[in-house]
């Protein structure tokens, strides 16, 4: 899948933007919709690939939550799914283990992250643009 993608943010819902900056994705998740604040993850390209492909191919198939799965290896990230709601995702290193730390997303967020790396595969940038917004990110 080729993942290029012109820089800027795009607005995929009312609660999240993507934006592509050099090699990193930001994801900006708002709680509260857009006045209130937002949580920002910024994630190496190849990271948020993986797992905007775990999301289109698997993920996207979890509809009755009932337990935390078990981590499941796609690319290079393990995701497990924590809730309804949050997935977990761990970069792993060149020898199979995986970080400490890695990123708590909303399910919501996943989603569009899916669906944005599918749209810039298709050649399409149907995304409406966002206006530039400061925003309070806690995570």
């Amino acid at each position: 899948m080729d993942h290029a993608r012109q820089g800027g943010q795009h607005k995929l819902t009312d609660k999240t933007d993507i934006i592509q900056t050099n090699e990193d994705v930001e994801v900006r998740y708002f709680d509260e919709g857009r006045t209130g604040r937002c949580r920002i993850w910024r994630i190496p390209l190849s990271e948020a690939a993986d797992i905007a492909d775990w999301w289109t191919k698997t993920g996207s198939d979890i509809e009755d939550f009932r337990r935390p799965s078990t981590e499941e290896r796609y690319g290079n990230v393990l995701i497990c799914v924590l809730s309804a709601t949050q997935v977990y995702a761990r970069r792993c290193d060149q020898l199979d283990r995986p970080n400490q730390t890695g990123y708590q997303l909303p399910r919501e967020a996943v989603r569009c992250l899916g669906k944005w790396f599918a749209r810039s595969a298709s050649g399409g940038n149907g995304l409406s643009l966002a206006s530039q917004q400061s925003v309070h990110p806690h995570q």
